[in-house]
């Protein structure tokens, strides 16, 4: 089932949205983590020794095991500082599997998310939560183009965020709507329809008020 947290004005920017890059390795299948998408770090890619482990800074925080758990099957985790009073905050890349349908008309598709964490009272809390990419699961050469391709810019003072199509990609503009039919294949065009529009639907400028980014 797919899980969508419908966006508005004062909820947190937690939404079905999009990245950045390509997912130009596919699809990594890790028996720990499952299905994980190959994500690129949203801006210039940062040297191996600068990325952050998130469970481990997670816990240098007070976070218990018990809440650790989601943390494991995230990466490209990078620090900033975030909001008014200041904040350290994790940006991570996650991904989430979506399916729709039943028997030969099954639909999979992966979702990428951009994801900025901090920590409050020993509990993580996000505050930017975007889908960037749509993609498909099954892809048989990693070449093929996703279904979508956004990326988000977090702005160097980490008080506003804008999520856009990306250079190059596969943009709101360049995808095509399929008409409805009878034809089981219409399942995959509907689908990836729904997940298109509220992707595109969430483009703009994201600003920090009330602890947490929200859409302007």
């Amino acid at each position: 089932m797919v899980q969508s947290v419908p966006a508005n004005a004062e909820a947190p920017a937690t939404v079905d949205g999009a990245v950045r890059a390509p997912l130009d390795a596919g699809v990594i299948v890790t028996p720990d983590a499952g299905p994980q998408l190959a994500l690129p770090f949203l801006d210039e890619k940062p040297p191996a020794e600068s990325l952050v482990e998130a469970p481990l800074w997670m816990k240098a925080r007070g976070v218990s095991d018990a809440q650790l758990e989601p943390f494991y099957s995230v990466g490209g985790c990078a620090q900033r500082e975030v909001g008014e009073p200041r904040e350290n905050a994790l940006v991570c890349e996650a991904t989430e599997g979506v399916e729709q349908g039943r028997g030969p008309s099954m639909v999979y598709r992966i979702l990428g998310h951009r994801k900025v964490w901090v920590v409050r009272q020993k509990r993580p809390v996000a505050v930017l939560d975007v889908v960037y990419i749509v993609a498909q699961l099954d892809k048989e050469d990693a070449s093929w183009p996703n279904i979508l391709d956004l990326e988000l810019e977090l702005d160097a003072t980490g008080m506003s965020a804008v999520l856009r199509d990306r250079q190059g990609g596969v943009s709101c503009s360049a995808t095509r709507p399929h008409p409805p039919s009878s034809d089981p294949l219409s399942v995959w065009d509907r689908f990836d329809e729904t997940l298109i529009k509220r992707a595109c639907a969430n483009r703009g400028t994201f600003v920090w008020r009330q602890g947490r980014f929200v859409r302007r």
